[in-house]
C-alpha cells in the first residue's frame, strides 16, 4: 500500500474548476484508494467546484500565483501532514508548484497531462510522466535522452454513471419528450472551444428529420461563454433544446440514457459507451458528427476522443451509417455491443490500479532530484507569475 496525493490546480483566467480532467482526477483517486491511502489537494486561488462531488478527501490550499514568487509554506505544511510516498501533479500548474515540495519532502513525483492540446510555452520533462493522448506520448518520449523514469500513455478511465431516473423523466416532461423521439444528446461545458461539436449536431438532427426521423437534440452544460451560448440557442430548431439548469447540467452522465444516440467528446464518449449507447464523435474532416465503428475508432482514440481527430472520410458512407444507425435506434432498445466492448477493452476505471502501478512505483523507489529541467520549470513560473501581475495592474 503506498501513501498518494493528487494535486490539482484551479486558477482564476486558466480554468474554471468545472473542466473533465477534474472528473478524471476523482475517478483516479476513487479507483487507486482501493489498494492505496489517497488523498485530493486542490491548490490554487480558488476551490474547484467540480471536486465537491469527490468521494475521496478534498483538502483545498490558497495559493496565488499572479506574483513572482509563489508562497509554498501552506501547501508544504499541508502535504508533509499526508506523508506521501508519491504525488501525482494533474496538471502541468500543479505539477510546477508541487515539483520542488517532492524533493525536500523525498516522496516520488509523477506528472500528468490530461488534455490533448497543443503545448504553448514550457512543459516540464521530469522523469515520471502519463498521458492520456497517444498522440502526445510520441513528443514525450522523442524529449527523453537518458532512458531514465517512465513516460507512458494512459488514456482516462471512466466508472458506469448511475442513471437517475428520476430526474430523466422530469427532464423528458419539461421537454415533452415522446416515446417515439429519437433522442440525440451532447452533454458538455458551452465554451467557445467546443462551438464546431455543438453545430454539427444541429446539423445532424436537421439531416435526420429531412429524412423523416422525429430527431431531437438534448444539449446538457453550463453556458460559460455566453456568446457561444446565444449563437448555438438561435441556431436550434423549436423542437431541440439546451439544458442549462443546475439541478440538470451538475452530473449530468446520470442523465445520457435520456437519449439513444450519443454526440461524446473526450471522456463524454466514454461514459456513453459504459452504458452501451451508440456512439458517434467529430472528426474535422466531416461535415456532421461521425458514426464511429471498428474500422475508424482507433483514429478517434489516438487522441482520446478530443475536438481535434482529422482523417479523411468518406460522407456518403457516414451519411448512411447515420440513417441506418437512426433505423436500428427506432426499432430496439439501446444496447450496444460494439461500445461495451470498448468500455471493457479502453475506457473502464476497474483497470486503473494495474495501469498506474508500475510507474507508481518506480517513482516511490526513485524519488527525484533537483535538476535544470526544474530550474527552469522555477524561471517558467516566476515569468509567469509576474505576467499575470502586471496584467492585474493594468486591468485595475
Amino acid at each position: 500500500m503506498s501513501n498518494i496525493v493528487i494535486v490539482i490546480a484551479s486558477i482564476s483566467g486558466s480554468n474554471t474548476g468545472l473542466g473533465g480532467h477534474y472528473y478524471d482526477s476523482m475517478v483516479i483517486a476513487e479507483e487507486l484508494s482501493k489498494f492505496n491511502l489517497v488523498n485530493i489537494v486542490n491548490l490554487g486561488d480558488f476551490p474547484a467546484n467540480a471536486l465537491s462531488q469527490s468521494q475521496t478527501p478534498v483538502k483545498y490550499v490558497n495559493i496565488q500565483v499572479n506574483t513572482p514568487n509563489i508562497n509554498r509554506n501552506s501547501l508544504k505544511k499541508c502535504l508533509e501532514n499526508y506523508n506521501p510516498d508519491v504525488i501525482i501533479a494533474f496538471d502541468r500548474m500543479a505539477g510546477l508548484i508541487v515539483r520542488p515540495l517532492c524533493v525536500e519532502l523525498g516522496c516520488g513525483f509523477v506528472l500528468v497531462k490530461p488534455g490533448g492540446g497543443k503545448l504553448s510555452g514550457y512543459y516540464p520533462n521530469n522523469p515520471f510522466q502519463i498521458y492520456f493522448s497517444y498522440k502526445d506520448i510520441h513528443w514525450a518520449l522523442n524529449r527523453r535522452k537518458d532512458g531514465y523514469g517512465k513516460v507512458c500513455c494512459i488514456p482516462n478511465r471512466v466508472q458506469i454513471p448511475q442513471q437517475d431516473h428520476q430526474a430523466i423523466a422530469k427532464l423528458k416532461h419539461d421537454l415533452s419528450i415522446l416515446p417515439n423521439d429519437l433522442v440525440l444528446i451532447r452533454i458538455s461545458r458551452i465554451v467557445q472551444g467546443y462551438k464546431p461539436s455543438f453545430l454539427k449536431a444541429i446539423r445532424l438532427v436537421n439531416f435526420l428529420r429531412d429524412q423523416g426521423y422525429p430527431a431531437r437534440l438534448v444539449i446538457i452544460g453550463f453556458p460559460q461563454c455566453e456568446s457561444t451560448f446565444q449563437e448555438i440557442k438561435s441556431q436550434l430548431n423549436e423542437r431541440d433544446a439546451i439544458v442549462t439548469l443546475k439541478e440538470f447540467t451538475l452530473n449530468a452522465s446520470r442523465l445520457l440514457k435520456i437519449a439513444k444516440i450519443n454526440i461524446g467528446i473526450g471522456r463524454g464518449f466514454m461514459e456513453g459507451c459504459a452504458i452501451s449507447q451508440h456512439m458517434m464523435a467529430i472528426n474535422t474532416e466531416d461535415d456532421l458528427p461521425t458514426v464511429v465503428t471498428e474500422d475508424n475508432f482507433n483514429y478517434f482514440f489516438q487522441e482520446n476522443f478530443s475536438m481535434r481527430v482529422t482523417f479523411q472520410g468518406n460522407e456518403k458512407i457516414n451519411q448512411e451509417r447515420i440513417i441506418s444507425l437512426a433505423e436500428l435506434s427506432m426499432k430496439e432498445v439501446v444496447n450496444s455491443k460494439v461500445s461495451q466492448k470498448w468500455f471493457r477493452e479502453k475506457f473502464s476505471s476497474e483497470q486503473v490500479c494495474s495501469l498506474y502501478d508500475e510507474i507508481l512505483h518506480l517513482a516511490r523507489v526513485l524519488p527525484e532530484r533537483w535538476s535544470l529541467d526544474m530550474l527552469y520549470g522555477e524561471f517558467y513560473l516566476k515569468k509567469n507569475g509576474l505576467q499575470r501581475f502586471v496584467k492585474k495592474l493594468i486591468k485595475y
